[in-house]
C-alpha cells in the first residue's frame, strides 16, 4: 500500500538531497497520465521548484553528442514522454471550421488558466479540472484532477463555479 505524496513536497526534498553525496547528475523519470494542460502545470511545478537545477536546454546547441556526466555536474535532468496533442481532451464545442481545432490551447492568450470546480448535480460532489478562459468561451478538461497534485498555493490557480444552494 502506498501514501499520497504532494508533488511540491517530492521535488522539494529531491532539490535539497540530490547532490549530498555526488555531484553527478540526477535523472528524474517521470510516468504519467495526464492531458497536456495538465502537464504543462506540473513543468511549471517542476521548474519552479528546482529552478536552476534543472537542465532546460541543451548544454552546447553545436554538439553532435551527448554531454558528459562531468558537463552535466549539479544538473536534475528530467525523464518525461508527452502525450500527443490528440489525446488532449478540451470538453468545449469544437467543429471543423472553428478556430481552436487543431491549436495548443494553452499557448492562446487568454483571460484566465488554472482549476475549476464543478458540481456534479446528481451526486453532490465536486471535481476539479484544468481550464483556459477565453473571451468567447471557457474550455475545460472532461477528465478531473487531483486538486493536490496541481498548485493550491497561489490566489489566481483556483477558480469555483458553482453554488451550494442549487
Amino acid at each position: 500500500m502506498t501514501s499520497k505524496l504532494l508533488l511540491r513536497d517530492v521535488l522539494s526534498v529531491i532539490k535539497h538531497y540530490a547532490f549530498m553525496t555526488s555531484v553527478y547528475p540526477v535523472i528524474l523519470s517521470i510516468e504519467d497520465n495526464c492531458s497536456v494542460p495538465a502537464q504543462r502545470l506540473l513543468a511549471q511545478e517542476v521548474k519552479e521548484i528546482l529552478g536552476d537545477d534543472l537542465l532546460v536546454q541543451p548544454i552546447n546547441a553545436s554538439e553532435t553528442q551527448l554531454p558528459s556526466p562531468a558537463a552535466l555536474k549539479k544538473k536534475i535532468i528530467l525523464k518525461h514522454k508527452k502525450l500527443p496533442i490528440e489525446n488532449e481532451d478540451l470538453a468545449t464545442f469544437v467543429t471543423s471550421t472553428d478556430e481552436f481545432q487543431d491549436t495548443d490551447i494553452l499557448s492562446r492568450e487568454c483571460i484566465k488558466k488554472g482549476v475549476l470546480s464543478l458540481k456534479d448535480g446528481v451526486r453532490h460532489e465536486w471535481s476539479s479540472h484544468v481550464f483556459v478562459l477565453f473571451p468567447d468561451r471557457i474550455c475545460y478538461l472532461l477528465e478531473s484532477c487531483d486538486e493536490s497534485s496541481l498548485k493550491d498555493d497561489k490566489e489566481d490557480t483556483m477558480s469555483i463555479m458553482g453554488d451550494d444552494e442549487k
